[in-house]
Order: C-alpha cells, then sequence, then structure tokens
C-alpha cells in the first residue's frame, strides 16, 4: 500500500518542481507583421481583434501606433478617443494620444487631455513632463518651466528634462544658458546625440553672430562645429536638423553651393520647416549675387588660320 502513496507523492513533488507553462503571447502574429513593416495586414488583424474582443487596451495602443507609421494620425486619434470615452480610466492611452495632439498642431486639446490624465491618476512624471513640452508649444514658458520641475522630482529622467530646458533656453534666444545646458548634458552622458547637435547648432549661431559683430570669421571654430556636425550625420541618419545646421555653417564659409545641397537634404527630410526654406533662399540669392559681381570676361577674338 505504500508504494501508490510514495508514487502519489513522487509526482506531487515532480509537479511542483516544474516549469509553469508560459501563456502564448496574444500579439505574436501582429509583432511578426510589424517587424516586417506589413503595416495594413498587421492593422488588419488588430482591427479584427477588436471587433472580435471589443475594446482593449493593448489593441488600442497598437492600432495608434500602426495608423501613425502610415501616416494616418486622424485615425490613430479617433481609435484613442474612442477608447477613453468608453473607459476614462484606460490609463495607458491618455500620453500616447496627447502626443498625437501634439504632432497635430492641437496644443490646447492636448493640455485638456493631460490635465484629465492627472486626474484620473496617470504617472505624474509622465503627465508633468508632456504636459510641460505642450505648454512650450502653447508659449507657456513660466508653466513649462514649472512641469519640467515636477517631472524631474517625481523620477523622470534627468537629461531628457534638462535637454528640452535647453530647447526652452535656445526660443528664448539665451544662447548662454542654452549651451551650458546642453555642455552639461554632454559632460554626463557624451552619446546623447540630440543633445551634441543641439550644442553644435548653438555654438554655430554664437559664432554667426560674432562674425557679424565683429566682421572677422573664427574659421577654427567654425571648422570644429562642422566636423561634429559630419560625425553626427552618420550617426543621426535622417535627421534634418543636422543638414540644417550644416548648411548654415557652409553659409558663413561662404560656400552656397555647399549651402544649398545642405539645405535640400534638410527639407526633403524635414517636410520643409519653414526656417530651411528662408535660408535656403537666402543661400541662393547669395550665390547669384556674387555671380552678378564678378567681372566678365571678355570673349577672345576668333583667330585666324594662316593660308
Amino acid at each position: 500500500m505504500q508504494r501508490p502513496l510514495l508514487l502519489a507523492v513522487c509526482l506531487f513533488a515532480c509537479a511542483c518542481h516544474q516549469k509553469p507553462p508560459v501563456a502564448a503571447d496574444p500579439y505574436a502574429g501582429v509583432r511578426a507583421l510589424v517587424e516586417s513593416r506589413a503595416y495594413p495586414a498587421a492593422v488588419q488583424q488588430l482591427e479584427d481583434m477588436r471587433a472580435k474582443n471589443g475594446d482593449d487596451a493593448m489593441v488600442v495602443l497598437m492600432l495608434m501606433d500602426l495608423y501613425g507609421r502610415q501616416g494616418d494620425p486622424a485615425r490613430a486619434i479617433l481609435r484613442g478617443r474612442a477608447m477613453l470615452s468608453a473607459h476614462p480610466d484606460a490609463k495607458s492611452i491618455y500620453i500616447p494620444l496627447s502626443r498625437l495632439y501634439t504632432v497635430a498642431g492641437q496644443h490646447q486639446v492636448a493640455k485638456d487631455l493631460l490635465l484629465d490624465a492627472r486626474k484620473v491618476g496617470v504617472d505624474d512624471k509622465d503627465v508633468a513632463f508632456q504636459l510641460g513640452t505642450t505648454l512650450a508649444y502653447l508659449d507657456d514658458i513660466p508653466g513649462a518651466r514649472a512641469e519640467y520641475a515636477r517631472a524631474l522630482a517625481a523620477g523622470y529622467p534627468e537629461q531628457e528634462v534638462q535637454y528640452n530646458l535647453g530647447l526652452l533656453a535656445v526660443h528664448e534666444q539665451d544662447r548662454d544658458g542654452a549651451r551650458a545646458i546642453f555642455e552639461g548634458i554632454v559632460a554626463k552622458h557624451p552619446d546623447y546625440l540630440q543633445a551634441k547637435r543641439e550644442l553644435a547648432h548653438v555654438v554655430l549661431d554664437q559664432a554667426i553672430l560674432e562674425a557679424h559683430a565683429s566682421q572677422k570669421l573664427d574659421k577654427a571654430k567654425i571648422d570644429l562645429v562642422m566636423n561634429t556636425l559630419w560625425d553626427l550625420k552618420d550617426k543621426l541618419k535622417d535627421d534634418w536638423r543636422v543638414n540644417e545646421s550644416l548648411g548654415d555653417g557652409w553659409f558663413l564659409l561662404g560656400d552656397y553651393d555647399a549651402a544649398l545641397a545642405s539645405y535640400t537634404d534638410a527639407l526633403r527630410l524635414g517636410q520643409n520647416p519653414k526656417s530651411v526654406e528662408e535660408r535656403y533662399r537666402a543661400a541662393k540669392q547669395r550665390k547669384l549675387d556674387l555671380a552678378a559681381s564678378r567681372p566678365k570676361v571678355p570673349a577672345s577674338e576668333p583667330t585666324s588660320v594662316p593660308k
């Protein structure tokens, strides 16, 4: 009679040491389609899941992301809005949806949404950081600074907060303050390439102002910044801001063909930002003015061949 008991104990012990089965990932097929960039097929699968299983925050988040990747932010916003209308406690939706409104330029709507997120208890470090950015777009600079300080106190990554504070300083044309902030970030986080890009941009702006004020060009400083930008161009693929700064450097050095080439790259990558359009036109006009100011070389007389 003991043997079955021993057998039972053995089976129970073995069962206790077995690892619990791993649940299958219900989104594995969708993730595979996304990795292969088959976005329409991935969207179709997610829409089928949404229609069959009702509202699911993960499904909605993935749909918002995929519609955004396909250049359809309106539908991404629609999915997020529908989810919050039915489930205002779906905390994971608020921040991504507010970002979509920010990208769409609807900053007041984004602000209202973030204030609602704070009311329902979304992590304040995320709400505060995004709200700071939104208030900056609404030109509420003191409010933006206050929210960034709140995000920092709540545990948001310090380098991200400092980076945005540096951008605020640039916006207010406080170049010395911006330079100090970006230098501090780069010293602590040397791999933060975007901070390096902004630091190079600020240094270049300062060199341009100094050149206009003194009528002297600090070529060594410009060359150093240009070398940094060339390095960043290889590391930050398809970054229109790097190309814009390269264009500014070439413009300052008087190489208008190179400036136009860099501005053209920036326009191609950046969906025609106004600052680049203005600089492109200025470089083109400077090139035309330079060509017009050069003395024309008279055509040589044809030489007669003696008979």
